[in-house]
């Protein structure tokens, strides 16, 4: 006779996503005595390592063979049950011993604080790494929303960040409105929530009026600025224009003082003889020549 065998735990899972698990375990060989209670034990796996085990319950109406325990999402447990009768207990035996990995989908993501009111057209949301709670996060999601009279609408996903070592995302802002910011966390089981708590709001303070006048001002200086352009361009044009005709004016000037006035009289009604000190035809430079209409005088 001596101390029963350690009872063997069955249904385990190896990893679960609740916060609570039901041990069951069946009824060991009690070696020749009556089986008086059973223990069931817990230990915390940090990194590998095995904590201390620690006593969870001692259950003495050995018809029940099962325990409801809470767990924590992100730990990794160990369990054993040991049996005792009047000989002493079992031992913790390592082929007994059952491991349950808690995982889940990722703590709500913490923003770290911004202003309430801005003047900037952008802001920069800053987060911290949530608890991933046993399963790699694999992307980030950023969520905006406008608050109208106090009143949130519906979230809009803005951007998904999938390199997570990236915690910052700049966001632009549409003064006069009044917006809310969450980011999410993404792993294998799903998108944590976006807790009420961890949102931030923020007011991109001024005048929208105020901003599209500054537009259009900006508009109209550059209307005034081509407006100056053609001006300008329009007097040199003219300017030009004025610097040909003086000069064709003076060109024309000393033409004619060039010219001979000097013509032989011709009859009325014979034809015009110019005299041979006229180097310029008739229409020349469209100058009419003042030839007086005397007949031919004969040298």
């Amino acid at each position: 006779m001596r101390v029963p065998a350690t009872a063997e735990i069955y249904g385990l899972p190896s990893e679960v996503t609740n916060d609570t698990i039901t041990l069951k375990w069946r009824e060991p060989k009690n070696n020749g005595k009556e089986i008086t209670q059973y223990t069931v034990y817990q230990r915390i796996v940090t990194d590998g390592k095995q904590g201390e085990w620690t006593r969870l319950k001692t259950v003495t109406d050995i018809s029940v063979r099962e325990l409801k325990v809470k767990l924590e999402k992100g730990k990794v447990y160990g369990f054993v049950v040991t049996a005792t009768n009047e000989l002493g207990e079992s031992s913790k035996e390592d082929g007994k011993i059952k491991r349950v990995k808690v995982s889940g989908i990722p703590a709500a993501v913490e923003m770290s604080d911004i202003p309430s009111e801005v003047t900037d057209s952008t802001i920069t949301l800053k987060w911290g790494e949530p608890q991933s709670y046993g399963r790699e996060i694999t992307q980030y999601t950023v969520y905006q929303r406008i608050v109208t009279d106090g009143q949130p609408v519906e979230w809009d996903k803005l951007q998904t960040i999938t390199n997570v070592s990236v915690r910052e995302s700049e966001v632009e802002l549409e003064k006069g409105k009044v917006y809310e910011f969450v980011v999410t966390a993404t792993n294998i089981h799903g998108e944590s929530s976006k807790d009420e708590g961890n949102s931030k709001r923020v007011k991109a303070i001024g005048d929208t009026d105020g901003g599209d006048k500054k537009s259009h001002d900006t508009t109209g200086s550059s209307c005034d600025e081509e407006k100056i352009i053609l001006h300008a361009v329009y007097v040199s044009l003219i300017i030009i224009l004025l610097i040909i005709i003086l000069i064709l004016g003076v060109v024309i000037w000393k033409m004619r003082k060039r010219l001979s006035p000097q013509v032989a009289a011709q009859p009325l009604d014979g034809p015009l003889v110019f005299s041979r000190y006229s180097t310029v035809r008739p229409g020349w430079l469209g100058i009419p020549l003042s030839a007086s209409p005397v007949k031919q005088v004969k040298r």
